[in-house]
């Protein structure tokens, strides 16, 4: 992803469709296929673009309809940060049966620090909206 869009706000890229179904497809698709970084990296993705879809102003609804919508996308973003959670614990708990069996893929662990990495950074702004709301 190379959007910027509202990345202080969200604390993350944002992909520019701004449609978070096809990263939650594809993060069901990885976990079928059992690669939990690529499936936690998909559902950070759509986490993000539900956030910043919950804070969107839209002119053409009532203030009620605005606040119902908003708390829908932030119930609909809990959710997959919460499976990009559990998606990061299995593949952490991948990584370490990798260390213990002497199987270690530097490779994967470089891509799957990046990801944990991206995730923490969206516990903090998951955080901050707890606080706020």
């Amino acid at each position: 992803m190379n959007s910027q869009i509202d990345e202080q706000e969200t604390g993350t890229n944002v992909s520019p469709n701004l449609d978070p179904f096809p990263h939650i497809e594809s993060g069901n698709d990885y976990v079928d296929l059992q690669d939990y970084w690529s499936a936690a990296d998909s559902y950070s993705q759509a986490h993000s673009i539900l956030i910043h879809l919950s804070r969107e102003k839209k002119d053409d609804n009532n203030e009620e309809d605005r606040t119902r919508i908003s708390r829908l996308y932030q119930e609909q973003a809990g959710l997959y940060l919460q499976k990009g959670r559990e998606c990061l614990v299995d593949a952490m708990r991948g990584e370490t049966n990798s260390d213990n069996s002497g199987d270690r893929d530097e490779d994967g662990a470089e891509e799957g620090f990046l990801v944990m990495m991206r995730l923490f950074e969206q516990l903090k702004e998951d955080e901050k909206m707890k606080r706020e709301a």
